[in-house]
């Protein structure tokens, strides 16, 4: 005769489920109501510490050079790895030449020039994920780069394994 489980242990059991449930609700919101107005204060105090408005670049052969009025900074972003793995995101090109790329990013008066090197095996993407080529950037585009660090070279280059603008 197959072992049948009590009834009154089938009814805790889904209670328990519930009251856990209930309970994971209750945590995320008190959680959101205890946290939000500290993270508010936070972002308000930092204004301060933002990037100045983006005026389309520092260096006078840019494309961006003499917009019209102040537009949102690119989100920037620059790691370095242990390893010498490299990530940019957000850098303006302010130059192509030949296969060589030069990178623009600043925060505030910090101003930050990458080279970034390509070759065969650099694979290029469009900003919706087709596949690209070195052809289609341009100065004043926004791209984001990775690849490894030149620990010979005199100044921050980058070897690209991707880039995407």
């Amino acid at each position: 005769m197959p072992l049948r489980t009590p009834f009154l242990f089938r009814v805790l059991s889904q209670h328990r489920a519930m009251i856990g449930v209930a309970a994971s609700i209750l945590v995320v919101s008190f959680g959101y109501v205890l946290y939000a107005p500290i993270v508010s204060s936070l972002i308000a105090r930092s204004g301060s510490a933002e990037r100045a408005p983006y005026t389309g670049g520092a260096r006078q052969g840019s494309a961006l050079a003499g917009g019209v009025g102040a537009v949102s900074p690119p989100q920037l972003e620059m790691h370095v790895a242990n390893n010498g793995l490299v990530l940019l995101r957000g850098a303006v090109v302010t130059e192509v030449s030949g296969t060589t790329l030069t990178l623009d990013g600043s925060w505030g008066k910090a101003h930050f020039v990458w080279e970034v090197q390509t070759d065969s095996q650099t694979k290029f993407f469009h900003t919706n994920g087709t596949i690209g080529e070195l052809n289609d950037i341009h100065p004043g585009d926004i791209v984001m780069a990775t690849g490894n660090i030149d620990t010979s070279a005199s100044l921050p280059t980058l070897h690209a394994l991707y880039l995407r603008e």
